[in-house]
């Protein structure tokens, strides 16, 4: 396989363009006269392109990780740039904004367009101050924990996220989510603030006793409205949709859209599979093409280097794996880890020290030893942010 050509279509099928047009189709329009949009997430800039295709806002604001465009060009009224993976001064500047507009009601509805990242790009917080939030956002993110654990403890903390935001709504509310959160629960995604929320304040105090992080924050949780019957959502595009459309261009088998735990772990489980198939054994005879998806962690203990979710997914498998193959790992928002990369690619051609990937995956520097590596055989993928963000893919390729 071509890493080019495989880039390419994972890209194109992450595209939330179409879809963000098909979901409007859902909104009765008696509601599109005179909406409130609000587009929040790395995806915001394209979603909200999409939706002034089709619908002129009576009011709008985008935000997003980085303005990479006008906001003359975008056609909004107001764009904010916020920060990622924490929040920033403008990620509260957004959360306090919005939540402003929001209040202030004359719109004939209030359309928020959402997509991944969202949860530190817009912000905002009665209980915490910005730099309190920041290292409870610091201590969430390398903890280890799963991203829905993270968003049930943002929620609870938050003046906007959990449903809030959609309490204070003044006329009927629709969300339209690009999702990256695995499994489909629209309430995790950006930490669901304007869709009821499943979770409690107990869970939330739960999962921060297991980090010790409770006593520090505990004034700061309160409970989330369980329901808003103004309030709709859809999911437009979530990592089932990708994976879909990607064996639909390049064949195979779709292992899972549903990837989690450590990613070093499913780096190992993949190499199992693949041996096993390569020795003749089930599940799988070459030639074949394996595809997944989904949000794999890294617990990040002590002392760490330039690396990633992705680089640890390639380097743990091409650790044990006995054949000829071709492994890609991609991050749909062409971001992985602290490092400047979208992913990588192995294959059964490059040459590792298994060592030297033992001591990459225990100090979280997998983008050093493939940035090494690359001077042999390139091996890094570098395509910038791409707008978008629905989960990782990984594709297997053995002939």
């Amino acid at each position: 396989m071509n890493v080019e050509e495989v880039v390419k279509v994972v890209l194109e099928s992450s595209d939330p363009g179409k879809v963000t047009e098909e979901g409007l189709k859902k909104i009765p329009s008696k509601y599109l006269e005179k909406p409130l949009v609000v587009s929040v997430g790395k995806a915001s800039i394209r979603m909200y392109q999409a939706f002034v295709r089709r619908v002129k806002p009576w009011k709008s604001i985008v935000v997003t990780s980085k303005v990479t465009i006008d906001s003359k060009e975008v056609g909004t009224d107001i764009i904010i740039e916020a920060g990622h993976p924490y929040p920033n001064e403008g990620s509260y500047k957004a959360g306090k904004t919005i939540l402003e507009e929001v209040r202030k009601g004359g719109y004939s509805s209030f359309i928020f367009l959402l997509s991944g990242g969202s949860s530190s790009m817009m912000e905002w917080s009665d209980r915490l101050s910005l730099e309190e939030m920041i290292d409870l956002n610091r201590k969430l993110v390398k903890s280890g924990l799963s991203i829905d654990e993270v968003n049930t403890v943002r929620k609870h903390v938050s003046s906007i996220k959990g449903g809030r935001l959609g309490i204070e709504a003044k006329a009927p509310v629709f969300t339209l989510v690009l999702s990256d959160v695995v499994g489909g629960d629209v309430s995790s995604v950006g930490s669901g603030p304007t869709v009821p929320d499943p979770t409690t304040s107990m869970d939330a105090l739960g999962i921060m006793r297991s980090i010790n992080i409770e006593e520090k924050f505990l004034n700061a949780v309160s409970e989330t409205p369980k329901e808003l019957p103004n309030s709709k959502a859809w999911i437009v595009l979530d990592i089932k949709g990708v994976l879909r459309q990607v064996k639909e261009r390049i064949g195979g088998t779709i292992l899972s859209s549903c990837v989690r735990g450590e990613a070093r772990d499913f780096g190992y489980l993949l190499s199992s599979i693949f041996n096993a198939s390569m020795e003749g054994r089930e599940p799988f005879k070459p030639p074949f093409t394996l595809i997944a998806g989904g949000e794999p962690e890294v617990k990040v203990e002590g002392e760490s280097g330039k690396g990633g979710r992705n680089g640890e997914v390639c380097l743990s498998f091409a650790k044990y794996a006995r054949g000829e193959y071709q492994l890609f790992a991609i991050a749909t928002d062409g971001i992985d880890g602290n490092s400047e990369y979208a992913g990588c690619y192995v294959s059964s051609s490059m040459s590792f020290d298994t060592r030297e990937i033992s001591y990459s995956l225990r100090r979280h520097s997998s983008y050093e030893l493939l940035e090494r590596n690359g001077k042999k055989a390139s091996s890094l993928i570098k395509t910038g942010p791409t707008g978008t963000n629905i989960n990782n893919v990984y594709i297997l390729y053995a002939p």
